[in-house]
């Protein structure tokens, strides 16, 4: 009876969730894609192929369970991170093929491991100069041809840029270079 209710309460919570998704105006999709009880204080929306990161604080991780617009990331050639958002979670925009554009505002310190993984149309990104951490894996197996890292990039963890066939131009705007863990490009 226990696991009953259990599951129950598990799949109401999962069609609250799939509700959310066709909330908003004119057949805009958000999510709550903050951090625990801070949820609601970052906000994603999917609108007519761009999807928008806004709101103040951190994102949630993905390891394990995977992004809520992961099904439709195919319909994504645009990502933006507005102000105010501060970490880019893990595993957040991985395995996008048609992504070609990625802005990051100012206020994100921290892009976590895998965020932009295997994102195989996405050609140049500016890490801006907020950013003081590229996790694990960040951009591995994208399509980058160029990068600029911004000023005040502290680590880069290994992986970050692997197996970027394409990557010919990396631009560090900081005079003091970023520690760099292994692998960084391949």
């Amino acid at each position: 009876m226990k696991m009953a209710f259990a599951f129950a309460k598990r799949m109401a919570a999962a069609a609250a969730v799939a509700v959310m998704c066709w909330a908003g105006a004119a057949g805009a999709q958000t999510w709550e894609v903050g951090v625990g009880a801070d949820s609601a204080n970052v906000i994603a929306t999917l609108s007519a192929g761009t999807l928008t990161v806004s709101g103040t604080g951190a994102m949630r991780d993905y390891e394990g369970i995977g992004p809520p617009w992961g099904l439709i990331r195919n319909q994504i050639n645009t990502i933006i991170i507005e102000d105010g958002v501060t970490i880019i979670g893990s595993l957040a925009f991985p395995d996008f093929a048609n992504l070609t554009s990625v802005t990051i505002a100012n206020s994100v310190t921290m892009i976590n491991l895998r965020a932009f993984m295997a994102s195989s149309a996405l050609t140049s990104v500016i890490i801006p100069n907020s950013v003081e951490f590229i996790g694990l894996g960040a951009f591995q197996n994208s399509g980058l041809t160029s990068v600029i890292i911004g000023d005040s990039v502290k680590w880069i963890a290994n992986y970050a840029f692997y197996f970027c066939k394409n990557l010919t131009s990396v631009t560090v705007l900081s005079t003091v270079p970023p520690h760099l863990y292994g692998n960084m490009v391949c």
